[in-house]
């Protein structure tokens, strides 16, 4: 497999909080976890994991954000707005490592599993890297084909066209495998239940 590996690349954040929690029923952005908020989480896990910019996508009261490129259209508008700031933001070897903020497991460490695979070098043709254990976390080349890529899937009238794993389908996606004990990590919270599942398991 021929690789190109850069001299040296950027890795923006973009966490994505622009969901209306329905099925929690309540605000999970700001669900307390460990002393903090979710979205204060997933904030200082990004900037542990990137030597770049640290977006918030969506509209959290009281925090600094990249508002969706398109309301109501779901996870996609968020990536497009992050895709378009990283695009502007100078960098030729850049990409965007997208995260929701309803993953309260994941570590700086695993995310940086991506990144240093990117660096070990992107396969030709490659445009992002992920794991197979989940959808996200997802390392996407900051490129004009990725963010036509998202345009496209967010113009078609069909709601189910509009998501991660169509866009994974989309996209060459290099998915690397995690260690079994590490499937924990990527567990996600969107109802009550859930939430339980992942507080039990931490006070286990």
């Amino acid at each position: 497999m021929k690789l190109i590996t850069p001299k040296l690349q950027t890795f923006h954040a973009a966490v994505l909080a622009g969901g209306r929690s329905r099925r929690m029923g309540i605000d999970k952005r700001f669900l307390e976890f460990e002393g903090g908020a979710l979205v204060d989480r997933a904030l200082a896990t990004a900037r542990a994991a990137v030597n770049g910019r640290v977006m918030l996508c969506g509209s959290v009261p009281g925090y600094d954000c990249l508002p969706d490129r398109r309301a109501d259209l779901g996870p996609l508008s968020g990536i497009l707005a992050a895709l378009e700031q990283g695009l502007t933001m100078g960098s030729a070897n850049s990409a965007v490592l997208i995260f929701p903020v309803d993953m309260p497991l994941l570590s700086p460490l695993l995310l940086q599993c991506l990144e240093l695979k990117a660096r070990e070098g992107w396969p030709v043709g490659c445009q992002a890297i992920g794991f197979n254990a989940s959808e996200l976390p997802l390392l996407v080349k900051c490129e004009e084909s990725v963010r036509r890529a998202v345009e496209d899937l967010l113009e078609d009238p069909d709601p189910r066209a509009r998501s991660v794993r169509k866009l994974s389908e989309r996209l060459h996606v290099l998915r690397l495998e995690s260690a079994a004990e590490d499937a924990e990590l990527f567990a996600n919270t969107n109802t009550p239940a859930e939430w339980r599942q992942i507080v039990d398991r931490v006070h286990a």
